[in-house]
């Protein structure tokens, strides 16, 4: 069999392109990770291109190269940022115009694009009818987790990621921290917990790498992982990443009770609870009450993911749809003399827009390594 390439163009690092590039890599494919700063370099004749999530303006010009020389790429994307709009620093950059702009640009001129949901399936092929819009399955990475260690005396919670807004969990958690202290710890890995739970919760940042943060997770020991997921556009489109994510890592999550989490078995491997303070409050005490059925559950969760999300399967799915012949790249494209599309101080402008998410997710130590590793990847072209 041919050896397969494929050129996995991102703006960052981020956790869809961990799974994606996991699961390729899996599959025996040979994956080159490429950021705008690499694009110069490459030589895509007879290879795959996919662009996974990619929403910066930097890459209209590349783009133009593709449609110009006919030749076809492909986009995966896994969040709905069309209607992201709850108010934070990430939303906000997402509703940008020229990152709108972009994004739509990218999705107009791609072969196919590929989600992770059928409802974003609808919600793309809205607004761009003509275009082939397709589901793939959804992944998770069986390896790489570590050990389970045993878990505490006090009832552990986590939660992972950046908070959404859910002050229905969060007075929920403050309430019960306070009913039952010193039976209760509440931790949270990624951003700063919302304000009602600092000085409660113990914050971790985010970790430099996927398989370090599932190895970190792994190590905490927690009994349940949250996963709230308030109900709204924007999330209607949400896979079930978390439940896949807390599943492989053996622990047991409380899910809001929507669509995205209609995998979930209550009380077989999950819990579901809809979206009000009284019965996320009411979950937890049952979760302090019953630490040997969520034991039960994580186990049960576990087994399913291993066997739902069969890397073999998953990929064998993944390869059908985007490793035809109609999708390799034919030719060379002289990306050398691409040159960008932002002035000087457009791509100030741009990076500042960058710097104001990180800093009102991770703060300034954070903010300042990414941020130059950001200006690295974006910028040396």
């Amino acid at each position: 069999m041919e050896p397969i390439k494929l050129f996995l163009a991102v703006d960052g690092e981020t956790t869809t392109q961990a799974i994606v590039e996991r699961l390729m890599l899996n599959g025996g494919v040979d994956v080159s990770l490429v950021f705008i700063s690499d694009m110069k370099e490459i030589d895509i004749k007879g290879a795959f291109f996919l662009f996974c999530r990619a929403c910066d303006p930097a890459w209209k010009p590349y783009i133009r190269e593709f449609v110009k020389n006919k030749t076809p790429y492909l986009y995966y994307i896994d969040d709905n940022f069309w209607e992201f709009k709850d108010g934070s620093a990430l939303s906000a950059f997402y509703q940008d115009d020229s990152i709108l702009e972009s994004l739509n640009y990218i999705v107009a001129n791609a072969a196919v694009v590929y989600t992770s949901t059928i409802v974003l399936c609808r919600y793309i092929k809205a607004s761009h009818k003509k275009k082939p819009v397709k589901q793939l399955p959804n992944y998770v990475d069986q390896y790489s987790i570590g050990a389970t260690v045993d878990k505490k005396e006090q009832l552990s919670i986590g939660y992972t990621g950046t908070p959404r807004k859910a002050k229905f969990v969060d007075a929920a958690l403050k309430r019960f921290f306070y009913d039952y202290s010193g039976q209760v710890s509440i931790e949270f890995i990624g951003g700063e917990p919302p304000g009602e739970l600092r000085g409660i919760a113990e914050k971790f940042g985010y970790l430099d790498s996927y398989d370090e943060y599932r190895k970190f997770v792994t190590s905490r020991g927690w009994d349940v992982a949250l996963a709230p997921l308030a109900d709204t556009v924007f999330n209607e489109s949400k896979s079930d990443n978390k439940f896949r994510e807390y599943s492989a890592m053996g622990v047991c999550g409380i899910y809001s009770n929507v669509p995205a989490y209609m995998p979930v078995q209550h009380e077989i491997n999950g819990l579901r609870v809809k979206n009000s303070e009284s019965d996320w409050y009411e979950m937890l005490v049952y979760c302090l009450d019953n630490k040997g059925q969520l034991r039960e559950m994580a186990a049960n969760a576990k087994a399913n993911s291993q066997s739902v999300y069969n890397p073999s399967k998953v990929f064998g799915e993944w390869a059908s749809e985007i490793f035809i012949k109609k999708h390799r790249c034919s030719k060379t494209l002289d990306f050398g003399k691409v040159r960008g599309t932002l002035s000087i101080y457009g791509e100030f402008l741009f990076l500042l827009k960058v710097f104001r998410v990180y800093w009102k997710i991770e703060g300034l130590g954070p903010t300042l390594i990414k941020s130059i590793r950001h200006i690295r990847r974006r910028l040396n072209k």
